[in-house]
């Protein structure tokens, strides 16, 4: 186990598993396998992985501020000779038995497949997460420029003058016009 007294340059010279991976726009996205949540990106591949030792310093320092251990480099642990030992209940190891005699393979290769499935979602995941916050916000952007607040009119004695109140309910377009519509204004 590493000394809880290193500093996070420290930490970073072992040998953490970085992954770099292409994105869909040009860009890069790169993250330390062993620490979750930390990934970072670049329009470059050096430069997402640049990013990333700035995001993983930040990330152990939070670690050891909840004075919670930095999990060790996966190449230290062990030599994954491939094996692996999987107790399933008698339900699952049925169910998946009949799967992998549906797709015509053994039930080995049908767990393989399945384990590799959802490795590669949750390393995607943090990928698809920016992807989604990035459409949001545009969506967001396309709703802003087409909500309006609706104009209320105050009577002042002789005169009616229109206030945009702060406090109103946005509405769209179409609602603004179903309400003129609807009050003849």
């Amino acid at each position: 186990m590493a000394n809880m007294a290193m500093t996070p340059a420290e930490y970073l010279k072992r040998p953490y598993a970085r992954i770099l991976r292409p994105e869909s726009d040009g860009s890069f996205g790169a993250e330390i396998l062993e620490f979750p949540g930390c990934f970072a990106v670049g329009d470059t591949g050096s430069e997402a992985l640049q990013n990333l030792e700035n995001v993983a310093e930040s990330w152990i320092l939070g670690v050891l501020a909840k004075k919670e251990r930095i999990p060790e480099p996966l190449q230290e642990k062990e030599a994954f000779s491939g094996k692996l030992v999987l107790r399933l209940p008698r339900s699952l190891h049925k169910k998946a038995t009949f799967a992998a005699e549906r797709e015509g393979v053994s039930l080995n290769q049908f767990i393989s497949s399945c384990v590799a499935e959802a490795v590669g979602l949750s390393a995607g995941r943090a990928r698809e997460n920016q992807q989604v916050i990035r459409e949001a916000t545009a969506l967001l952007d396309a709703i802003a420029t087409k909500v309006s607040y609706p104009t209320q009119m105050v009577e002042t004695g002789s005169k009616v003058i229109p206030l945009r109140a702060r406090w109103a309910k946005p509405v769209s377009s179409e609602q603004q016009a179903k309400q003129r519509i609807s009050t003849g204004g």
